[in-house]
């Protein structure tokens, strides 16, 4: 009876990865922009494309969401474009930028939305994670 269920995989190919993906049909797939993120998720794209192929299940990469951007960098840039270049379908449409306010209310077991005063950056990151769910559970529901 559930609408969504999230599971944290492993970021490597192995058999629990593989049962995740099949399990979860619709997959998002947070990233941080650098060189070992990248080739992640470019080895997720190859994951589920080997299960769509071998098992003809409809597995798909739903969302690509940038992750803990950093704003001030000119190589954080790069790899948004780069990014949206290669999952033009499936990227979000909006960043969730790098926010050390969001890092200390994770250690006290809070979320950006708990936060009392929260830090521009982390309304910001508030205000991208809305926009992406909204457009998230817009494609689910084109899904089925």
């Amino acid at each position: 009876g559930y609408d969504a269920v999230l599971m944290d995989l492993p970021g490597l190919t192995n058999n629990v990865s593989y049962n995740g993906l099949w399990a979860a049909r619709n997959v998002i797939a947070p990233v941080e922009a650098g060189p070992f993120e990248a080739e992640q998720a470019d080895q997720l794209r190859q994951d589920v494309e080997q299960i769509v192929e071998t098992f003809d299940v409809n597995v798909k990469l739903a969302m690509v969401l940038p992750n803990k951007v950093d704003e001030r960098t000119k190589l954080a840039e790069e790899y948004l474009d780069a990014f949206r270049t290669a999952y033009p379908e499936a990227i979000a449409p909006s960043h969730i930028p790098y926010s050390q306010d969001i890092r200390n209310a994770t250690e006290q077991g809070q979320t950006a939305f708990r936060l009392s005063k929260p830090s521009k950056t982390a309304k910001q990151a508030r205000e991208a994670f809305i926009t992406d769910a909204q457009a998230l559970a817009k494609r689910l529901r084109g899904a089925t």
